[in-house]
């Protein structure tokens, strides 16, 4: 194999990964009762906003229970969206 080759395969492969990761988007949700934690058909009223990174959604759930003095809780997940169908917020990962 020639390297340029190699280089080809290399340039391809960072190209496929950098559009496979750009479309991975966090969303948090950052509940203010910690003991009512409301249902999935409900989530998507209690959306604070999209990241690009778990950690940077991690950080603001972590920053949002530090702003309203240690009460609430927060979620991240990952490319969530409301089904219609089921009337409920859906995420990859959470």
């Amino acid at each position: 194999m020639s390297w340029r080759y190699i280089l080809f395969i290399a340039f391809i492969l960072s190209i496929f990964i950098y559009i496979w990761s750009s479309n991975n988007r966090w969303t948090l949700y950052y509940y203010p009762d910690e003991n009512n934690i409301p249902r999935a058909n409900k989530a998507q009223n209690y959306i604070v906003g999209e990241y690009e990174s778990f950690e940077s959604c991690e950080d603001e759930g972590v920053f949002m229970i530090r702003r309203h003095e240690g009460r609430g809780d927060y979620q991240c997940g990952l490319n969530c969206k409301f089904n219609e169908e089921y009337r409920l917020v859906v995420c990859e990962d959470a």
